[in-house]
């Protein structure tokens, strides 16, 4: 009998735990909730409520805390100049927790003492989304000017299609998903501890839908909707398809490094909402590398989707890759950026469901990393370069799932997110990798030789070309010793091409600041109105959300004109006689920097 009541000890003292309180009792997706405690539990120091979402594997593991902190209350602006990030904040006898999504579960919030004891807990539904809900919609260009991508997320597999018309709510065409969606496991992630399943690295990140709209006409606006009759639609959204080369000015916007729960984080998104949505730059938005920093952590890819959706589901939304999303050690066998992108077989008509053999992303792959007929390297790794293990083994196997982008990028157009590139309007923009080998003689140097020489062949239809990377050639960052040493060789093995075809502008990030240089070359300033030299104008705007550095910026450095270390973003405008970038404050809201590039 004694046996018998030690067994069930552990599940009575459960059963006593308090209930916490959850106001609203369920939460909207990207919604915040307040959590209370019962005059039964008084905080003392050390006591912290968590939360999780779905398996756990101990106490520990968890999303984000709440500590109670007994002395001294979480200020509600948690950073100078009054920004306020997503982290939940304790005031008195509740906890706020803020921008809760729909990562297809519950949320349970627990009440933790002694980092051992969970007191009381509550389990908090998402009130306005199923857990098969579309969210997450985001846009990109495709081949031609006519085409248009319509990408987004669920907890269903099911066939889903996107609605579309020229009038709000009128919906006169319809196109479904071209192929099974997609998704990926643990084991398909190259190395630990991306491929830990547990509350911080891999967890189940839903299925990635695609739709290729086709035949659009060009620069028009269309209101569209995605999902089905059964997981539900979205909101209705409104995109501009892309503007071919009669149409004489566009209007973008350009950053790398924004994460999402950072406080500069927050407020780009909401800027940039405000151009796109008031300001009309909206024909594209750049991401040159460093979206979300999952690191392996799927929910933070969840999180930043959601938040940048507003402006995502309107704008294309074009993406590279950054160490972030991609540098790894180990696991080379698994990397699947270079695997033909996922397009439709034929143009007009929906791809069938693959087949095992061709669904290679979607196989759970049983082989392990110690097999030797695998290559367990890790990826590119310029000699002399910094390159690690940013990605914490991801491998940028979440970006191959949930985005899509031209396929011009390599041979017979298979297509891959590593370097493609387009033409809108009066601009031929080329997204390229700095992840990925650019050393001379490479795939990828060879392509970006080919595509630059016709871009320049082809300056009376389109006259400007900008180029965007994750890492730059040019930065007078203190502190970042390593990142510089890294910049000069990039700098021998791609620069020679710029100028060679005449290359406007380079815009990047990496550095979380602002940085533009003159029109350079080989690190000299040149004026190309009384010389037949070219330069090129770097522009470094690492500076989305991520951590602002902290070091500033070595003096008398000649071609560093403006240089800040604070959060921002670009807006482009280009027309076919001149070439505008700012560089828009965050603290301000307004310009802080500005070049204009005329012909």
């Amino acid at each position: 009998m004694l046996r018998f009541l030690l067994l069930l000890l552990p599940h009575l003292v459960a059963s006593t735990n308090a209930n916490l309180f959850a106001t609203p009792p369920s939460v909207s997706n990207f919604g915040s909730v307040k959590i209370t405690w019962p005059n039964t539990i008084q905080p003392v120091q050390g006591d912290y409520i968590t939360y999780r979402c779905g398996p756990t594997t101990n106490l520990q593991d968890e999303i984000f805390r709440c500590v109670l902190n007994t002395t001294t209350p979480t200020p509600t602006d948690n950073t100078p100049g009054g920004f306020t990030g997503h982290p939940p904040t304790y005031t008195n006898n509740h906890c706020t927790f803020y921008s809760l999504v729909n990562l297809r579960c519950d949320y349970v919030f627990s009440y933790v003492r002694n980092n051992a004891t969970v007191l009381a807990d509550v389990t908090v539904p998402l009130s306005d989304s199923e857990f098969t809900s579309p969210t997450q919609g985001h846009l990109a260009f495709g081949d031609l000017p006519s085409d248009m991508f319509v990408s987004w997320v669920s907890g269903s597999r099911r066939t889903s299609s996107v609605q579309y018309g020229r009038e709000p709510h009128q919906y006169t065409r319809s196109t479904p998903t071209y192929e099974l969606a997609t998704t990926y496991t643990a084991d398909q992630v190259c190395n630990y501890p991306a491929n830990t399943t547990s509350q911080s690295y891999w967890r189940f990140p839903g299925y990635f839908h695609h739709v290729l709209l086709q035949g659009l006409e060009t620069h028009t606006r269309y209101y569209y909707r995605y999902g089905n009759d059964v997981d539900g639609w979205s909101d209705e959204r409104s995109f501009v398809s892309r503007a071919d080369s009669t149409v004489a000015s566009v209007k973008f916007l350009g950053y790398g490094d924004q994460d999402w729960d950072e406080p500069g984080s927050v407020q780009t998104a909401a800027l940039a909402l405000r151009d796109v949505v008031s300001k009309g730059y909206d024909d594209f938005v750049l991401h040159f590398g460093d979206l979300s920093y999952g690191e392996g952590d799927v929910s933070d890819w969840d999180h930043w989707a959601t938040q940048v959706e507003p402006y995502a589901s309107r704008s294309p939304y074009m993406v590279s890759y950054g160490n972030h999303e991609y540098d790894y050690v180990h696991g080379k066998w698994k990397d699947q950026t270079l695997l033909p992108m996922r397009l439709p077989n034929k143009r007009t008509a929906p791809r069938p469901a693959p087949t095992p053999q061709q669904d290679q992303h979607d196989q759970h792959d049983q082989h392990t990393e110690a097999q030797p007929s695998h290559d367990d390297s890790g990826s590119f790794s310029p000699p002399g370069g910094n390159y690690g293990s940013d990605s914490n083994g991801e491998c940028g196997i979440a970006m191959v799932h949930r985005f899509r982008a031209p396929s011009n990028g390599r041979a017979n157009s298979s297509g891959s997110l590593a370097w493609y590139s387009f033409d809108s309007g009066p601009i031929h923009v080329v997204q390229m990798s700095s992840e990925h080998d650019w050393l001379k003689g490479s795939e990828q140097h060879t392509w970006l030789d080919q595509d630059l020489a016709r871009a320049n062949a082809n300056r009376e239809q389109v006259p400007w070309v900008l180029l965007t990377a994750h890492r730059m050639m040019y930065s007078s960052q203190l502190c970042e010793d390593s990142d510089n040493k890294t910049s000069v060789i990039f700098r021998q093995n791609v620069e020679p091409l710029l100028l060679k075809h005449r290359v406007d502008v380079v815009m990047v990030g990496h550095q979380h600041s602002y940085e533009r240089t003159c029109p350079v070359q080989n690190g000299t300033c040149v004026d190309g109105r009384h010389s037949a030299e070219h330069g090129v104008v770097h522009i470094t705007a690492g500076s989305a959300g991520a951590g602002v550095e902290k070091c500033g910026f070595a003096p008398n450095v000649a071609y560093s004109l403006m240089k800040s270390d604070q959060w921002g973003y670009l807006r482009g405008h280009a027309t076919r006689t001149n070439f505008s970038i700012q560089f828009v404050s965050d603290a301000l809201g307004t310009v802080w920097d500005e070049i204009v590039l005329s012909r």
